[in-house]
């Protein structure tokens, strides 16, 4: 096999190889509590980016970590919870179920 230098021993153009230079971002989920102060000590690698939850505050953190291991960026969020989207208003009160029990009962006696 000849390539456009005319080495045999290189197995073709170094131009036709796959190049694979995409950097990966990998992002870990963490739960923490003590709020900032936390966040700023928690350790994040070079290259990576971690998602910080404090459930009860509400409250969330992406820290990442710029490739050269020095510069890192936290930019921190509020959340809430969304209502149910199961709850379409079709269910009884109690009150009401007790109407309709005590209405049942009067008609089967």
């Amino acid at each position: 096999m000849n390539n456009i230098y005319g080495n045999n021993f290189l197995g073709g153009s170094p131009y036709s190889q796959p190049i694979n230079n995409v950097p990966q971002q990998n992002i870990i989920v963490v739960p923490i509590s003590g709020g900032d102060e936390a966040v700023k000590s928690y350790p994040v690698g070079a290259g990576n980016t971690v998602l910080l939850l404090d459930y009860p505050n509400k409250k969330f953190w992406l820290k990442s970590m710029e490739a050269d291991g020095f510069r890192s960026t936290i930019v921190s969020h509020t959340f809430s919870v969304d209502k149910d989207s199961n709850d379409n208003g079709e269910f009884v009160t109690k009150q009401e179920f007790n109407e309709l029990k005590k209405m049942l009962d009067d008609l089967t006696k």
